[in-house]
């Protein structure tokens, strides 16, 4: 028989695990900002030794692979408990301060965001996590493109209520059944080569956009063709004053 709960309780218990999480990721977040920053130091030092430099690099990626996976967890408890507020948000600024936000996982690459200058601006029914779609959308590119330079596109369309927002990368792309597999809540992504996803940022950017009445799709940039890189399409409802 299942044991009976006051009416609430599981409002309570996320709640908790709430301020938990908060508490855990603010104290690991302080060591891994300590530990970075003694990496930073050594990367001085071993500067000119190939193997040791490596490593070094390897070691950072980790690091901040932790810090991000850490940052996946807390964002679940918040969406599982912050209720929707709709509030107005511009894409064209939302994604610059995004391209802003990623560049920590780039090292010593840059990240080139192209704007379709002709498209107006246009504000939708979103929220602060919109935010984090975005730096998981970029984040996501970054991690599938190796160039110096990695290139993202960025144009948006508006009819009928909807915005569709389109987002074009020239990375190594996703197969059909990663695609589909990447959607799937939590579930884990593995790609090819030395690309592995931990089976939530995309799974969330689909969480938040339902908690819009919105929809993502991924698409291939190149139709037919998944290894000349990623669509990502996110509809949002239109912020109507």
């Amino acid at each position: 028989m299942e044991e009976e709960r006051p009416i609430g309780s599981e409002t309570e218990d996320l709640r908790t695990i709430r301020t938990f999480m908060d508490l855990l990721s603010h104290d690991i977040n302080n060591h891994i900002y300590g530990a970075t920053g003694y990496m930073e130091l050594l990367e001085t030092m071993v500067r000119g030794d190939e193997p040791k430099e490596r490593f070094l690099k390897n070691s950072m990626s980790e690091v901040r692979a932790i810090a991000a996976l850490l940052e996946n967890l807390r964002l679940i408890t918040m969406i599982s408990t912050e209720p929707f507020v709709p509030e107005p948000v511009e894409i064209r600024t939302r994604l610059a301060i995004a391209s802003e936000s990623v560049r920590y996982y780039l090292d010593d690459r840059e990240l080139e965001l192209s704007l379709d200058r002709s498209t107006p601006d246009v504000r939708v029914r979103g929220d602060r996590f919109l935010h984090d779609v975005l730096v998981q959308i970029l984040s996501n590119s970054i991690k599938n493109d190796p160039s110096p330079v990695v290139v993202v596109s960025a144009r948006w369309t508006a009819g009928r209520g909807v915005v569709e927002v389109i987002l074009e990368d020239f990375g190594k792309g996703m197969k059909d059944e990663v695609k589909r597999s990447a959607l799937i809540r939590y579930a884990q992504v593995v790609g090819e080569g030395n690309i592995h996803g931990k089976g939530m940022g995309l799974s969330l950017v689909r969480s938040v956009m339902e908690r819009y009445g919105g929809m993502i799709r991924l698409e291939d940039r190149v139709l037919g063709d998944h290894s000349k890189g990623l669509r990502v399409v996110l509809a949002l409802p239109l912020w109507e004053d």
